[in-house]
């Protein structure tokens, strides 16, 4: 068959099968629907982050950190020094309670109570203590170490003197911090234009969208497939 639901090898083939298709005639001989529930992300990690920002915001990973690091140490805003993110060298996927309960009233005025599931959300890193395999979810937004991996590398060349008791104990406190999440969920990013440039703004939306997303309820995608016959 010169059609399939393949990826084609190279660039002829796909022109061999786009030509035969302008000229046939097409009978559609099924039609199948499904609903697919997707799971929403987990927060930040500062590997995530990484990962997600160089590769959506086109920026490179010492540039995400400094922004990311710019936006913890915050700026004025109403009279007094905000820090606008949690700390950005962590490990944890943990979010404080209270954090939980404010974006679930920005998600319901945003989006309707029906976007809120039941219950908090609770996250964890699969396979760490507690004999897990990490499943396909897991796999696909769970924990990648390889961006926090080649930053700390740069760190290490960069920190030589501090020694590695300092290196053992930033990793430590990585893993003592929450998620990075914004330090209010209720101050939105476009409540942030004219207050930050365009790649901190950027960075900063990047960070908020993915925490409301964190705490909303599962995307469900209604799949059809539609099996043709080429005559």
């Amino acid at each position: 068959m010169i059609a399939a639901s393949r990826p084609y090898t190279n660039q002829a083939e796909a022109t061999q099968s786009a030509a035969f298709l302008d000229n046939a005639t097409l009978i559609v001989t099924g039609k199948h629907m499904e609903i697919i529930e997707e799971a929403p992300p987990q927060p930040y990690t500062t590997a995530t982050l990484l990962e997600d920002a160089t590769m959506r915001l086109n920026c490179p990973a010492d540039q995400v950190m400094r922004l990311a690091q710019f936006l913890f140490e915050g700026i004025e805003l109403y009279g007094a020094h905000t820090g606008l993110i949690t700390y950005h060298r962590t490990d944890s996927i943990l979010i404080a309670p209270e954090a939980q309960v404010e974006a679930r009233e920005v998600i319901a005025m945003l989006f309707g109570k029906d976007a809120l599931p039941p219950h908090l959300p609770k996250y964890r890193t699969p396979g760490v203590g507690n004999g897990e395999k990490p499943g396909i979810r897991e796999q696909r937004q769970g924990f990648r170490s390889s961006a926090l991996l080649g930053y700390l590398t740069r760190w290490i060349k960069a920190n030589r003197q501090l020694g590695f008791k300092n290196l053992q104990s930033t990793i430590i406190n990585q893993q003592s911090h929450e998620a990075i999440r914004p330090t209010s969920p209720k101050r939105l990013p476009d409540s942030m234009t004219g207050l930050l440039d365009d790649e901190t703004l950027a960075l900063y939306k990047l960070i908020w969208e993915r925490f409301i997303a964190s705490q909303m309820k599962a995307a469900l995608h209604r799949v059809t497939t539609i099996d043709l016959e080429v005559t």
